[in-house]
Parts: C-alpha cells; sequence; structure tokens
C-alpha cells in the first residue's frame, strides 16, 4: 500500500534560514520476508535542485531517537513494527519545512514448523526411511540428513532414504536459507529378544523325564519366523544338543518346551535362539533340580505366635509328606487330617495351625518322598520374640509436672494394664499404691501423668496377658540459665530475623537488648518486653550484626547468653543457575551460593495468563505460596537435571524459613526467568563503534541455540559474497553495505540475518540528556542560600538509553571522565538520593550491555543547585485617568518575561488588568524562576456631589461629604489629619476648607463648608460693641436671606448675605428691648427659624 502526502506550508521566518518550497513524498513499506530484511522505499517529488534529502527512521513509540538516518531513497534493515520516518530537503543553510509519516512493517515471512517420522522398517532391512512434513513456513524447501556432524546432499524430496540406523539430525532450508532442526533415532528391527527364566510344572508327569518352559518376546518390534531353538543340555553322564525349528509362529511371543530324561541329580541347560535374520539371543547355566521342592514358612498372630505351612512343588502325586523332628505337643495330624494320607496333586500346600491355634515353639523337620522315589525336606525353628518395655520420661518444666511414657518395644502391640506399685511419697499422697494408671482402652503407648520427683515401679499387661516390669527415675525441675535464640536468614535482602525464648517452659516475662550493632539505630539497652508474643520475642528484619540480651521468665530465672549471638543477612548471591541448551532440551544446574539454602522448584510462565504453573502439567501456583509437586518440578542443590524437553520462560522459586514478628515464616524467593526456546535464534546485531569496541565496519551477532555456532556472511548487496568467519561472532573491517549473515549452531541449524552495516546501531549508546530537547542537567532551586542537595541521578536512564531496553542494560554513575572509561568507583550510595559535593558538579554515566562486555559508552550531564528569585515588585498598581505608569522589576536576573510578551526589565503600563512578571536565574538550559502577579486598576479625583450640613449650634455643629469615583479617598479639614471618614463633628461655626485627596496618587479636590449660627443678644447702644445683630459668616452664602419679625410676627426687616446688620431700629425709630424672631432662607431651599433678644 502506497501513502501520498503533500503538504502546502506558508512561508515564514526562519532564525537566520530561508525556506525552501514544499516537496511531496510517497511511501511504500518493504514487509519482512526473512529475519530483519524489512524496509521502505521513499519517492520523492518537487525537489529543490541540488538539494539532498534527509531521512531518518524512528521506532515507535520512541520519537526522540533515531534507529536510522540516511540518504539513499530505499532502506533495509527493519523487524517487524511501527515507525515513523521524517524527510527534510536542504541546500546549504536553506531547508524545507520537514515530512513525517508513520508506516508499519508486517512479517509475512512464516517460521518453519516441522516433523520427522520414519516409516515402518522391514523385517531385516539394513536402513531406515524419514519423512519430514513441513506444516508450516516459507518454501520452497530442501531437504538434508546429518549424521554425525556430516551434512548430506540437499534434496527437493521430502522422503529421506538409507538412513543407517542410530541418531540423526534432519534439516530443513526455506526460502532465506534458515535450517530448522529436528533429531530422530532410527530405529531398524533389531529383534531384540528376550528369554525368560526356565519354568518346570509344579507337578510332574512322568519319573523317567521332565519338561522344561522358556518364553521369547521381543522388547521391540517383532519376532521373525524362522526361529532356531538350540538347548545344550549338561547332564551328569555328558552333554546332548537338542534343535528346535518354529517356522512360524505369533510375532509377540513364542512358547519353547522342551522334554529332557532324568534321574535325581541336578543338571543345568544352555539356550541360544536365532531369528530369520540371522540375530543371536542365549541364556546360560540354568540350573535344574529333578527332586522335590520344599519349603516350611511361619506366619505370626497379632500376640507373635506362629503357624506354619509347607509348600511343594516339582513333585510326582502321590507323595506323602512327614514331621521327623518337631517339638513335643506338636500333633500334624490333629492339625490337618489331610497330612495322615498319601497327597494328590490337587494339594501341593498344608497348613499347621492358625491365628487362634498357633504351633508349639521349637526346631521342625519335613521330608517329603514322591512316587518317582525322590526325597526332599525342609527344616525351621519357630520362635516367638521377647518384649521389652520402652521407658521416656518427658521432664519437668516450672509448670507442668514430668510424665512418664511406657511403649513395647518393636511391635505396634498394645498395653491394657497399668498398675504403678512403687512411687516417692509426693506421688503416693495423691495416688494410693498400688495405683491403676491402665487406660480406658489398650494403647501403644501408655502416659503416668503427674509424676513427681523420685524413682517408679510399673507393673504392665499387653493385650495377649504377657506381663512386663518397667522402673523409671524421674528428675527434679532444674532451670536453665541460658536464652534459646535462634538466627535465621530474613525474607528481605541483606537482613536476618531472630527468635528469643525461654528453655524453661515458662515464657519470657521480661527482655532487654543489651548490646546491638550500630545500624540498629537504638539506644541500648532497648526494653523489649512490650514486644513479646507469648512469651517469646520475635524480629523479621535485623540489621546484620552481633546482639546480646538477658531476660526473666516465667519461672523468676533470670537468663543470658554466654556470648552474643550473630544475626547473619541474607545474601541471594549471583549466578545461582546454569541453563545448558541442548538441541530441543536442556540441562539446568543449580548452585545456590546464598549463605542460606532451603527448597527449590522450577516452573514455567503462561504465556497467555503470565501465571507460573507446573512446565509439563500447566496446574497453576498460587504465587506467594510454597510450591507443591502438583505446580511445580523439585529440583536439588548442587545437582543438574538433564534433557529437560520443555520451551517457553521459566524461573526457580527458592523457599526457605524465617521468621515474622509472630513465629515461622516461609520466604519464597523467585530468580531471574530464563527462557529456552528449543530453537537457533539471532536475537540481534550491533556495531561495535563504541568505547573499547572494534571499530567503525565491525558487527557483532548475538545468538541463542547450542553453542558453538559458525559464522559466515554469504551475500553483499544481493550478490554472493562469503565470509567465514568461523566460530567468532564478531566480523570486522566491512564496508557499508547490505549484508546476509548466516549462523549455523552444534545441532546444524541455520538461521540467516540482514544486517545494514552504514546504519547499524552500536551495541552500547549513552544519548547525553538534552541531545532530542529537554534539560540536560539537574536543577534544584533553593530558596535558603543552601549549596547541595539530594539529586535522583537515575532521572535520565529513559533519555541516556534510548531505544535500548532498560532490562538489558545497566547505567552506572561515576565522578570523573577517568573512572567513567574504566568503570572504577561507581557511586555505590542511594543513587535516587545522591547529595553533590560540589556545586555545580558533573556526573558521568557509564552504560553496558549486561551480558555481552565488548563495549561501553558515557556520558555526563551537571547537577546545579540554583537560587530561586526573590520578587519586590508592589503587587497593586493604580493609574489616574489620562496616567501612565513604567512598572520596573527587580535587578540581577537572567531573564525577564512579562505576559504583554515583553523581555525587558522593566514595561510600561497605561492599561488597566492582571500582568505577571517571570524571573529567571540561568543554569545551563534550566532556570530557577519566580513569577509575581501585578493587579493594575483604574482610579481618579474625587467628585464632590453634595454636602450634609448640621449647624446653627454653637460648639456641636457637623457636615458629611458625599463624593463619587474610582479612587480611594480620605477627608481632612486641616490638611495634614486625613480621615477615610467623611463627616466630621463637634465643630465651632465658621469656614472650613475640606480636602478630598485620593491615597492611590491622583490629584485631591478641595471644597468650603461655611457652618452659621447666630448671636442670641445684641446691645444697640451706641458703645460700637455689638450693636448690630446679623447672622456671622453669611457674607460667604451670596444669595442668603434673613428676614426678622417682632414677637407678633410683624416684619421689621430683610437682611441680604453682605448686610452689616440690624440696627435695632424700624423706620429710623429705636425698638424696644425684647425677644424677636428670625427665619434664615438659604440658598439651597433650607429655612432656619429662631429668635433672640435686643438690649438697650
Amino acid at each position: 500500500m502506497k501513502f501520498r502526502i503533500l503538504y502546502i506550508v506558508l512561508f515564514m521566518a526562519i532564525a537566520g534560514h530561508a525556506q525552501l518550497p514544499t516537496f511531496t513524498l510517497d511511501i511504500e513499506p518493504i514487509n519482512m520476508t526473512c529475519n530483519s530484511n524489512g524496509g521502505v522505499t521513499l519517492t520523492p517529488g518537487n525537489l529543490t535542485p541540488l538539494a539532498i534529502l534527509n531521512y531518518k527512521i524512528y521506532k515507535l513509540p520512541n520519537i526522540a531517537t533515531p534507529i536510522a538516518a540516511f540518504t539513499n531513497n530505499t532502506y533495509i534493515g527493519l523487524d517487524v513494527g511501527d515507525y515513523k520516518v521524517r524527510a527534510e530537503q536542504v541546500l546549504g543553510t536553506d531547508a524545507s519545512p520537514p515530512i513525517e509519516l508513520q508506516f508499519t512493517i508486517t512479517n509475512v515471512f512464516e517460521e518453519t514448523v516441522m516433523s520427522v517420522a520414519q516409516l515402518p522398517p522391514g523385517s531385516c532391512d539394513q536402513s531406515g526411511t524419514v519423512v519430514v512434513t513441513v506444516s508450516q513456513g516459507s518454501g520452497p524447501f530442501f531437504y538434508q540428513v546429518i549424521t554425525d556432524g556430516v551434512p548430506g546432499t540437499p534434496q527437493s524430496s521430502n522422503i529421506l532414504t538409507d538412513v543407517t540406523e542410530g541418531e540423526h539430525n534432519i534439516r530443513v532450508f526455506d526460502v532465506c536459507g534458515n535450517g530448522a532442526v529436528k533429531t530422530i533415532t532410527v530405529l531398524l528391527t533389531a529383534n531384540d529378544l528376550s528369554i525368560s527364566s526356565t519354568a518346570v510344572p509344579p507337578i510332574a508327569t512322568s519319573c523317567a523325564t521332565m519338561t522344561l518352559n522358556n518364553e521369547v518376546t521381543p522388547n521391540s518390534g517383532n519376532i521373525y519366523y524362522p526361529v532356531k531353538a538350540t538347548y545344550t543340555v549338561h547332564f551328569p553322564s555328558g552333554n546332548q544338543v537338542i534343535e528346535q525349528l518354529h517356522a512360524t509362529g505369533p510375532p509377540d511371543s513364542l512358547s519353547l518346551e522342551l522334554q529332557v530324561p532324568v534321574q535325581n541329580t541336578p543338571f543345568t541347560y544352555d539356550l541360544v535362539v536365532s531369528d530369520d535374520c540371522g540375530h543371536f539371543f542365549s541364556t546360560f547355566d540354568n540350573d535344574i533340580n529333578p527332586n522335590p521342592e520344599v519349603a516350611i514358612n511361619e506366619t505370626p498372630n497379632e500376640c507373635g505366635d506362629k503357624f506354619i505351612t509347607v509348600t511343594v512343588a516339582n513333585v510326582m502325586p502321590p507323595y506323602t509328606m512327614v514331621f521327623d523332628t518337631f517339638p513335643a505337643n506338636f500333633d500334624p495330624g490333629a492339625l490337618n487330617p489331610a497330612y495322615m494320607g498319601p497327597l494328590n496333586g490337587d494339594t501341593l500346600s498344608l497348613t499347621f495351625g492358625s491365628d487362634t491355634n498357633p504351633v508349639p515353639e521349637g526346631i521342625y523337620h519335613v521330608t517329603v518322598s514322591d512316587s518317582c522315589g525322590r526325597i526332599a525336606g525342609a527344616d525351621k525353628e519357630v520362635k516367638k520374640e521377647e518384649l521389652h518395655p520402652d521407658v521416656t520420661i518427658v521432664e519437668a518444666t516450672c509448670t507442668t509436672p514430668a510424665r512418664i511414657q511406657i511403649k513395647l518395644q518393636q511391635t505396634p502391640r498394645k498395653i491394657k494394664t497399668v498398675i504403678v506399685t512403687v512411687a516417692p511419697p509426693e506421688y503416693a499422697a495423691t495416688h494410693p499404691l498400688p495405683f491403676n494408671a491402665s487406660p480406658a482402652q489398650p494403647q501403644e503407648t501408655v502416659t503416668i501423668i503427674n509424676a513427681s520427683t523420685g524413682h517408679y515401679e510399673i507393673s504392665l499387661i499387653d493385650i495377649c496377658d504377657v506381663p512386663y516390669t518397667a522402673q523409671a527415675e524421674v528428675q527434679p525441675f532444674s532451670g536453665q540459665s541460658r536464652l534459646q535464640v535462634n538466627a535465621r536468614a530474613s525474607c528481605d535482602e541483606g537482613l536476618g530475623s531472630l527468635r528469643v525464648r525461654s528453655p524453661n517452659g515458662g515464657g519470657l516475662v521480661t527482655l532487654t537488648m543489651i548490646s546491638a550493632p550500630p545500624e540498629f539505630g537504638a539506644t541500648m539497652p532497648l526494653d523489649l518486653s512490650g514486644s513479646l508474643s507469648n512469651g517469646s520475642y520475635f524480629n523479621p528484619a535485623l540489621a546484620a550484626g552481633f546482639y546480646d540480651f538477658v531476660g526473666t521468665d516465667a519461672c523468676g530465672a533470670t537468663l543470658t547468653l554466654q556470648s552474643p549471638i550473630e544475626v547473619i543477612g541474607y545474601d541471594n548471591g549471583v549466578n545461582n543457575f546454569n541453563v545448558d541448551p541442548n538441541c530441543g532440551t536442556f540441562n539446568l544446574s543449580l548452585h545456590d551460593h546464598a549463605n542460606i539454602t532451603g527448597s527449590y522448584w522450577l516452573q514455567k510462565k503462561n504465556p497467555t495468563t503470565g501465571l507460573y504453573e507446573h512446565p509439563d502439567t500447566g496446574v497453576v501456583y498460587p504465587d506467594q505460596t510454597v510450591p507443591t509437586s502438583d505446580n511445580s518440578i523439585q529440583l536439588t542443590n548442587n545437582e543438574t537435571m538433564y534433557n529437560i524437553d520443555n520451551t517457553g520462560t521459566f524461573r526457580i522459586v527458592k523457599i526457605y524459613q524465617s521468621f515474622s514478628d509472630v513465629g515461622s515464616v516461609i520466604c519464597p524467593k523467585y530468580y531471574d526467568d530464563f527462557v529456552f526456546t528449543g530453537d537457533l535464534k539471532i536475537l540481534k546485531s550491533y556495531s561495535l563503534d563504541c568505547e573499547d569496541g572494534e571499530g567503525p565496519g565491525s558487527v557483532f551477532v548475538d545468538v541463542v541455540g547450542v553453542p558453538p555456532y559458525t559464522y559466515r556472511i554469504t551475500e553483499k548487496n544481493g550478490q554472493p559474497f562469503v565470509v567465514e568467519n568461523g566460530t567468532d561472532a564478531i566480523f570486522q573491517g566491512l564496508e557499508p553495505a547490505l549484508y546476509e549473515i548466516e549462523v549455523e549452531d552444534s545441532c546444524n541449524r541455520i538461521e540467516t540475518t540482514t544486517v545494514n552495516v552504514a546504519t547499524l546501531l552500536p551495541l552500547v549508546h549513552a544519548t547525553t540528556p538534552g541531545t532530542n530537547g529537554g534539560p540536560g542537567e539537574q536543577l534544584y532551586c533553593s530558596n535558603s542560600n543552601e549549596t547541595s542537595h539530594p539529586f535522583d541521578l537515575t532521572a535520565f536512564n529513559s533519555e541516556i538509553l534510548g531505544n535500548q531496553p532498560a532490562d538489558l542494560y545497566t547505567i552506572s554513575y561515576h565522578l570523573s571522565e577517568a573512572d567513567v572509561r574504566t568503570g572504577a568507583n561507581p557511586i555505590t550510595s542511594d543513587v535516587t538520593q545522591y547529595v553533590n559535593t560540589s556545586n555545580p558538579q558533573t556526573i558521568w554515566a557509564r552504560v553496558v550491555h549486561n551480558s555481552i562486555s565488548l563495549c561501553y559508552d558515557y556520558t555526563s550531564f551537571p547537577l546545579f543547585v540554583g537560587t530561586e528569585p526573590t520578587l519586590t515588585l508592589l503587587p497593586d498598581i493604580y493609574l489616574c485617568e489620562g496616567d501612565e505608569q513604567h512598572v520596573l522589576a527587580d535587578y540581577g536576573f537572567d531573564a525577564y518575561e512579562w505576559s504583554t510578551g515583553d523581555t525587558t526589565r522593566g514595561i510600561t503600563i497605561d492599561t488597566p488588568g492582571t500582568y505577571t512578571v517571570t524571573v529567571k536565574n540561568a543554569y545551563g538550559g534550566s532556570f530557577c524562576e519566580a513569577t509575581q502577579t501585578i493587579t493594575v486598576t483604574n482610579t481618579e479625583s474625587a467628585h464632590i456631589d453634595s454636602i450634609d450640613i448640621t449647624d446653627w449650634t454653637d460648639d456641636d455643629n457637623s457636615f458629611t461629604m458625599h463624593v463619587s469615583g474610582d479612587g480611594d479617598y480620605v477627608f481632612s479639614i486641616d490638611r495634614q489629619n486625613y480621615q477615610a471618614d467623611p463627616t466630621f463633628t463637634g465643630l465651632e461655626p465658621g469656614i472650613y476648607t475640606v480636602d478630598v485627596k485620593d491615597l492611590h496618587g491622583c490629584p485631591g479636590v478641595s471644597k468650603e463648608v461655611l457652618i452659621l449660627n447666630y448671636p442670641k443678644f445684641f446691645t444697640p447702644n451706641g458703645d460700637g460693641y455689638n450693636d448690630k445683630w446679623k447672622i456671622k459668616n453669611s457674607v460667604f452664602e451670596p444669595g442668603m436671606m434673613t428676614y426678622i419679625f417682632d414677637r407678633y410676627g410683624k416684619l421689621i426687616t430683610g437682611l441680604e448675605h453682605d448686610s452689616p446688620g440690624w440696627d435695632g431700629t424700624y423706620n429710623g425709630q429705636p425698638l424696644p428691648s425684647t425677644d424677636y424672631w428670625f427665619m434664615v432662607q438659604r440658598v439651597d431651599g433650607k429655612v432656619h427659624r429662631g429668635h433672640f433678644a435686643m438690649k438697650r
């Protein structure tokens, strides 16, 4: 499938460069048909003349580190996966906008899946025929037999003939030249026959002859006729050879029978059997005794008494049986009446006695005579075993008395009667002697409880009424003075576990730790009494070292240790197992190097569920439990399990015991997974153009299979090109080209891969942080003038590794370039909490492959402890109407960023709103920064809307200013003392100048306020003092009128605001002294009335 994308890009300025016209790009993935031969064909269009196209390919999801950079329009060497190609047209310093396209490489190649089988061989074939069936793969196929490491000629037919007997590797080549191998063992008609031992009929049929029977059976295959049996009979009088020919017979069994003359003397014979294929099978020195076989067998009953059985064979009936030696009271005829007469062939054994009627003890001898006059005998001593009581003392503790346990030796016979006949006084006081301690039901072991200190004698009778006497010495309780301490490895790496308890039966009451290693981290002595659990102390995670304790138990004993106990931290060890691959199977060697061993189990990971299970049965193992033979295969430490015929992902589980905080606990340890595919696989090819590598043109091929491996190059740029590299996995001096590399393992399997040397990635590559964008340093911003701080050195791990899988590579950190180049002195403390020792400090990172130590790479990055800026700008700024302000940030920072886009230290603001400024201290490409928000608000001078005046008093007048505007205002009547309250009280009459000021700096405004009052009397007597009456300060309110009335309401006169006042006359004539009334009409329409007195 092709994808065509046309990009139309607007021209825009790029710093220092012009922009080339756009171009187009077609992309066609080349799917993988063989190992790593996928690729992509790129077809550009609308290119600028003389321009160069630079391509980079990224394997998704990593879009930071390219896996290849090239200029050709075709690239080969990709595996299955999703990719992105980035194309950029460049001419000098000019470039076009890049084009990025995604594409997918799929696998159209099928791995060869094959089976081999042998056709059924003929009866005496000298070679076999093998048929190969390919159920999956990419053909055409060629087939080859490899015998003893020597390959035969490949053929196109899947039927391989003339294959000799034995083990062979069958190899199938696919279209890519990969060779899959299966092992087959060709079996011919081995005619491996077995001859049974001689069988003689239990009842003879003749006194002169006897019949010898042998059975011939095939161990594999069939019996091929004719079969010849050759007997050589070694009689006392000489040898006799007898031959038998069996022309036909059953394929699975041939019964041979030979009658030979006999007397009473034993003899031997040999038998040789040959089949139609000329194979010979034999059995020699077969002993034959023509006389009867006689045996006496005994059978005991529950009480040890016995009865006997006499068996006979190879006897010619009728025969007689006679006991010629026997103990008194033995009457064979009474025990078995058949004994009295001749015995026929139906009776080949006689039993004398039974479980309930045993025979007497003594020596027996029996003689058997058959009708041929042959005689044989047998003897047996019948003896009853003598039993003795076995006494065990369970010692007393401070809380429990002793116990006496008794059972009969070497027999499960039960005891029914127990009588204590002798006992110490303390016991006898509560158990009157003789004391019957018999169990309710007969028991194999009987117990006498609450046994006090002293000597005991006990009479016993078993269920067979046999009496016994037992003695016991019970010792007094003697408390021990040593703590019982058990140290085990912890379930946690590097730690140990511990149990402390009393040996005296009573649990611990107090416990104090009196010494411990410094890593324990506590002040000694340390009281542990509150941590006791059921009288014992457990600790599951102790630092390694020596510990000492002292305690007391419930018995009142003070307990100590003879010497401090050492707790050893758990060390899991390394290289605890080894996988040795074979052709289709593997051997697993277990060598646990940990400081504690345990039990070991092999499990297999289910690829679908991710669960671990029994490798053969698939029974699932429950995680964190003790494995069993149902869900795992048990392994033995320091031994090898051979020829494990299984493939997949496996692990070993180790189980050992530790202590929890309340008792014993099981610790499961899971070793790292390992994979066995059973196949030859080329895992990856790498360039060794890295530190300590072989340089440009060197290629390492990483394979897994059965070593040794043979490496060769078969093609270069699609043309035959042979380089035999032997067992060396490193090719050197290769020119930049496309190579076909072939690897063959010791199983004769062949795998091929395609390698593009021009763009092959190195085995190890360390990307410098910041290369693909982002910071190239680690920075901590301090606000307390510190110069050191913990840093996580692993924060750059993913960037340093790039496309390299984290599980295959290890990064170590060093303090100098000299150390990082040699790998010396890595930082061993917690690298996620490393505290810098200088400021700034350079950290060197070394990258190595975990299993391929052919080269390394390194890089570095700095650590900075920077200073966090401090801003002192006012957070609020006010603009008077039509005004502007210049805002200036603090001095001395490396960068300034305003929300307006300005990057200067200061800006001019003429518009209200919210502004931010960020200041930065630069450390490499990173910054310590601080941001402050500034709120700009409009403000203005006050507008005086009105004044509310309350006057006409001598000294309790007031007024309130009513103003409007966007400012925050304060008021003053003396231009020194300002108040936010617009009301002034307690004022005397007069003229007041009120100043209204904006707190944010806009110009203030002023207003005069007139407070009026009137005289309460006047004296128009011509003395020049108080001769006229008027409203004081009226002159300051033009338009104000004052009218004066007599007490009867008659208008006497009217005064304007600037009138000098009333002189007490009416039409030129003085009026009398009395009260007069007035009315003041204000400009604002308010009216005030009052009265005053005139005194002459």
